[in-house]
């Protein structure tokens, strides 16, 4: 009598078993992997738009430096707030593009739903310029008679600062 060893190997059925279970473990490997790349790429935006509002305040810090003061000793410095956006104007010297004279200018920061821009008007030119085109909520809160907090929000944070008048 001859005996036969037999060959162990997987059947049919557990060899599906396992390639289905190897093709869901893929899929949510992948799963994972694009909400990875989805959540960086929403946190690199958030963070480019929080650097972004940073500069708009350092802009707007140098445009109320350098404003003109009135008679009384206050600066030139009006602020007018709507339902939507507020109006930050701010009167000063500065070089005109065209004839390159020191000239009297109006800089006027909009903050709200259109977004952030400044427009500066001179007896020769007005220009805009926008900052951002996402709507922003604003405000702005007088602390004294020198300082001036303005507050810009949007649907992910808040941002505050404060300006020396």
């Amino acid at each position: 009598m001859i005996r036969r060893s037999r060959i162990t190997a997987f059947t049919l059925l557990e060899l599906l078993i396992a390639l289905t279970l190897s093709g869901l473990l893929i899929v949510m490997i992948n799963q994972q992997i694009q909400n990875s790349f989805f959540a960086d790429s929403r946190y690199k935006n958030q963070l480019e738009y929080r650097l972004k509002i940073e500069t708009i305040f350092d802009f707007l810090s140098a445009d109320i430096s350098q404003s003109s003061y009135f008679p009384d000793g206050k600066k030139s410095v009006k602020t007018i707030q709507g339902d939507k956006n507020i109006k930050i104007i701010i009167k000063r010297f500065g070089l005109s593009p065209i004839n390159k004279q020191i000239s009297g200018m109006t800089v006027i920061w909009t903050l709200g739903s259109d977004g952030i821009s400044r427009t500066i008007r001179s007896d020769s030119t007005s220009q805009t310029r926008y900052f951002s085109t996402k709507k922003v909520f604003s405000e702005y809160r007088n602390i004294d008679d020198s300082t001036l907090r303005v507050i810009i929000e949007n649907d992910n944070f808040s941002k505050s600062k404060l300006f020396l008048l």
